[in-house]
This record gives structure tokens, sequence and C-alpha cells, in this order.
């Protein structure tokens, strides 16, 4: 039995890394705008103004998220894919 649930997971692995294009997952953005935040150094970003709008969230969440996030300067006129 767990020999058929490894090789679920990897099959469901595989099928989700072939059908998605690179950076096509909902939070790959994030993850590109952090990776060049520690390539110059900034390892946990900047201090986020806790009343900034994040769609979709608010209250107690976006507090929390404001709090827990770190935000980063992109150089020049690079953009999030």
């Amino acid at each position: 039995m767990p020999f058929a649930m490894v090789v679920a997971f990897v099959a469901l692995g595989f099928c989700w890394a072939i059908s998605t294009p690179p950076g096509g997952g909902v939070d790959e953005p994030s993850h590109y705008v952090r990776t060049i935040g520690l390539s110059r150094g900034n390892l946990i970003g900047d201090a986020v103004d806790p009343e900034r709008h994040v769609e979709g969230l608010s209250g107690e969440a976006l507090h929390r998220v404001n709090a827990e996030a770190g935000a980063y300067t992109l150089p020049g006129t690079l953009r999030e894919p």
C-alpha cells in the first residue's frame, strides 16, 4: 500500500510539472521577487505598511499577511513574470 501511494504522488507531481508552464503557479511571482531580493542580500525584506491593500484579504487576515510579509524592491524596470 505505501508503494502505491508513493507512485500516485509521483505521478500526480509529474502531471502537474508537465501541465504547468514555468511561472504558472499562483504564488510564482512572489517567489521570483523574493529570489531577486535574496540574490541582492536582502534576507527578510523591508517592513510592509500594515494598511497595504491585498486583494481578497481584509481585517485580521490582512494585518497578519502584512505583518509576516517582507517587501522587496526589484532593480531597474524588472517585473515579476
